[in-house]
């Protein structure tokens, strides 16, 4: 018999409970945000690996339907088990204590880190309009870091304002910059390569190795359409709002890549589009202008840090939701009258910060890229699991295709996952390192909390 996987065992008081305040547009603003702002830095990353058009906007609308099939599962999980926390919340129904603990643990790292690494490319865009700024990157990360801090600890409200503006303003800027590239002439397209053997493919028929190449990055680009499942707690309505926002977010955002991308493409061309570490900068300057590109500069550093609001957001949720089950300080668990778990929130800012002084978030992420691939898995497998284990519990949302979109997705994972093995041997193998270094630390931490029920008497 299933546990009350609804509920933790160590719930926090009344007067400490999340508020449910958020709405659809709140949870369609934060997988925009964390999904699009700095996602164009990959446009040029990838454009190396597939430098001929079709595959490669074929490439971006099959990361898409990769993110399609995650939110079909995780929907399914988040509209059962509506609680603060997301993955480690169905890992822990799923799989006991220690599957949500391995789970949780490497969510929490995955998210600190990632929401840390993209804060230095905005002393890179502000190096756009005055290049010594770059010299102050780690600088101007950390500020932001304790700036949206800041805001959130404000309360839910302030955080729920400032994901919507940003979106919404980024948003503004991919628009008005693709309907100027429409506009814009298209330069001249690059001499075709001499000396091409007889019977080779076509430049447009790119190989297997390629195409997993560009696949990865793509797929981390859509990284964070899952981020409203971890404030379910927080949405009136999690069972209609959670699915809507994930599916609406998710089908935006290849729409905003398709769109932007081709727009990219056809100002700089593929080749142009490979060689700029700032595409869209470079697309500006060619065509709206310095004055264009100081506008985008200015609102694609604001844009980073909404991304920033959403990663602080829900990461301190899976802290707190850890907290609750006692495996962190059971301070983290206070919400502050804001409705702001303050210390988790806190907790997370210094963690990032900690990574953005260290300089080995680069590192980190290639490392944390393995798990994050092994943490999707796991949720199809939890929606399995939970089918058998507790067929009674209700489901707002029923993942569509079971199981076959189940096994759709289990597929693709592997496949990447052999993919991030055989192209990174020693990050994987960190990668699996990190997911055993979890086992020493749950039995430590279950033992304090053994020893906190039982008292000093050991009774």
């Amino acid at each position: 018999m299933l546990p009350e996987v609804n509920r933790p065992s160590r719930d926090p008081p009344a007067p400490n409970r999340l508020r449910a305040v958020l709405g659809f547009g709140f949870g369609l603003a934060i997988v925009i945000g964390t999904v699009v702002p700095v996602s164009f830095a990959n446009s040029s990353l990838t454009a190396r690996h597939l430098p001929s058009l079709l595959p490669w906007i074929a490439a971006w609308v099959v990361g898409g339907l990769y993110a399609l099939l995650g939110a079909n599962a995780q929907a399914e999980l988040a509209t059962m088990l509506p609680r603060a926390g997301g993955p480690y919340v169905y890992a822990k129904a799923a799989y006991g204590p220690w599957g949500g603990f391995l789970v949780g643990w490497a969510d929490t790292l995955i998210n600190t880190c990632g929401l840390a690494a993209p804060l230095l490319l905005v002393g890179g865009f502000l190096g756009e309009l005055w290049p010594p700024v770059t010299r102050f990157s780690t600088a101007i990360a950390v500020a932001g870091v304790v700036l949206v801090a800041a805001v959130n600890h404000a309360g839910i409200g302030a955080g729920d304002r400032v994901q919507k503006v940003s979106a919404a303003g980024w948003g503004v800027v991919l628009l008005a910059f693709a309907l100027l590239a429409i506009v814009a002439p298209a330069p001249a397209s690059a001499p075709a390569p001499a000396g091409a053997a007889p019977g080779a493919a076509p430049a447009w028929l790119p190989g297997a190795a390629a195409f997993a190449a560009a696949q990865r990055l793509i797929l981390f680009s859509y990284s964070g359409w899952n981020a409203p499942v971890y404030l379910a707690e927080e949405h009136v309505d999690p069972g209609r709002q959670l699915p809507r926002a994930m599916f609406v977010g998710i089908g935006l955002t290849v729409v905003i890549y398709v769109v932007v991308n081709a727009a990219l493409a056809h100002v700089l061309t593929m080749q142009g589009l490979g060689a700029a570490p700032l595409p869209l900068v470079a697309a500006l300057r060619a065509t709206g202008g310095p004055l264009a590109v100081g506008a985008v500069v200015v609102l694609s550093a604001v844009s980073m840090l909404g991304g920033l609001n959403a990663g602080l957001l829900f990461t301190s949720r899976t802290l707190y939701a850890l907290a609750r089950d006692g495996f962190v300080t059971r301070g983290a668990t206070t919400v502050n009258a804001g409705g702001t778990p303050a210390l988790a929130l806190w907790l997370v800012a210094l963690a990032a910060i900690g990574f953005l002084v260290s300089g080995t978030y680069d590192e980190l992420l290639a490392v944390f890229a393995g798990v994050a691939v092994a943490n999707d898995l796991l949720m199809a497998g939890a929606v399995v699991v939970l089918r058998r284990r507790a067929p009674s519990l209700p489901r707002p949302w029923r993942a569509r295709g079971y199981p076959w979109t189940l096994l759709v997705l289990g597929a693709a994972d592997a496949v990447l996952a052999a993919s991030l093995a055989r192209e990174s041997p020693a990050q994987t193998a960190c990668a699996l390192a990190l997911l055993v270094a979890s086992v020493p630390v749950y039995l430590a931490l279950r033992r304090r909390r053994v020893g906190a029920r039982l008292g000093p008497s050991g009774r």
